[in-house]
């Protein structure tokens, strides 16, 4: 076993993962192959490779756009608008704002929604009558995420 999971609780999606030195010897040895397609790991600090290991089974247990984007906020410097799609999550949009607005515009009655890093960017009308989408969200600058879907 590389890596051991157990559920904390049978109600919760909540996982506690062990990597054992078997299977962190088996991703530091894969990730310092050399491939053009993966990272020079070589002048990493053990630290760095270890939380970057663990980073990524995590990514794999939860498999989802919120908590991968809500991750990458958490490390991320400068500013950001995102938004990110995935065919696993097959209508959904998950969006943050870091630094910089972003908002979204909506409507539960339509399948239309508006997203922009421009709050005036969603403030359009949409039919000829010259109506908004009711609903609207602008995120926080300092750093939030939401999914929509």
């Amino acid at each position: 076993n590389v890596i051991q999971v157990e559920t904390i609780s049978a109600s919760s999606q909540s996982y506690r993962y062990r990597i054992n030195n078997h299977g962190e010897s088996v991703f530091t040895n894969a990730l310092l192959l050399s491939d053009s397609n993966r990272p020079n790991t070589s002048n990493w600090k053990a630290e760095e490779l270890t939380a970057f290991i663990a980073m990524s089974v995590r990514g794999f247990l939860r498999m989802d756009l919120y908590n991968a984007l809500t991750e990458f906020l958490t490390r991320a410097q400068g500013s950001f608008g995102l938004q990110m799609h995935c065919s696993l999550e097959d209508g959904v949009v998950t969006l943050a704002s870091k630094g910089q607005p972003m908002s979204i515009s909506c409507d539960p009655k339509l399948p239309i929604c508006l997203f922009a890093s421009e709050a005036g960017a969603v403030a359009v009308s949409i039919d000829e009558s010259g109506n908004w989408l009711p609903l609207r969200l602008d995120l926080d600058s300092k750093g939030e995420v939401v999914r929509v879907g």
